[in-house]
């Protein structure tokens, strides 16, 4: 029975071997990669090709130059073609060194403000921290003042107005509004209290 079940095994196998080699997409992926080849190199031949191209017309472009500035070297110094060219020669070159002068102001203009802005940042630092400091103290104190005078103040009015409480906090006293154009803050604080 070992024989028999060796036998449809090998079959299976044989016949599993023979449709993998019907099928064809190893040899359709050789032959892409074979075109693709042909193509990158026809590319690399135009590309050669058009380099070498360039090349030969720079070639004969320097040629002409070289013959023009032999045939200018050979005439006299007083050709007006060059004296033009001497002026704007030396006019670019004095641009150039008014925009170096130019650009050494503005770096020393820049470099002052950075110096500016650090000293700036660092006072600012120092006014934070002693806000920091004095903060906690301030509200400490307003809570002090709070507890002592027993005075609520409407902050949402444009006039110096509030509430005055009893001791315990419970209670209305009296409520006061005064304006602050009809009234000095000695007033105020007379009529407050």
């Amino acid at each position: 029975m070992d024989s028999l079940t060796d036998w449809e095994e090998t079959k299976t196998i044989l016949q599993d071997l023979e449709e993998l080699y019907q099928q064809n997409q190893d040899a359709e992926r050789v032959g892409e990669c074979i075109q693709l080849r042909d193509s990158i190199t026809a590319t690399y031949s135009e590309a050669t090709d058009s380099v070498q191209d360039l090349i030969r017309n720079f070639s004969k472009e320097v040629d002409v130059l070289k013959q023009k500035a032999e045939e200018l070297a050979g005439q006299p110094s007083s050709n007006p073609e060059i004296e033009e060219l001497k002026s704007k020669i030396k006019q670019c070159g004095e641009r150039y060194t008014e925009q170096q002068h130019h650009e050494k102001d503005i770096e020393a203009e820049v470099e002052a403000l950075e110096k500016k802005m650090e000293s700036l940042q660092l006072e600012q630092e120092e006014l934070e921290k002693k806000a920091a400091a004095s903060v906690p103290l301030m509200q400490h104190l307003l809570s002090l003042y709070a507890n002592i005078t027993k005075i609520k103040w409407d902050f949402s009015s444009e006039s110096v107005a509030g509430v005055v409480s009893d001791a315990e906090g419970k209670g209305v006293v009296r409520q006061f509004d005064y304006s602050l154009e009809n009234h000095t803050s000695f007033e105020l604080a007379n009529n407050i209290w």
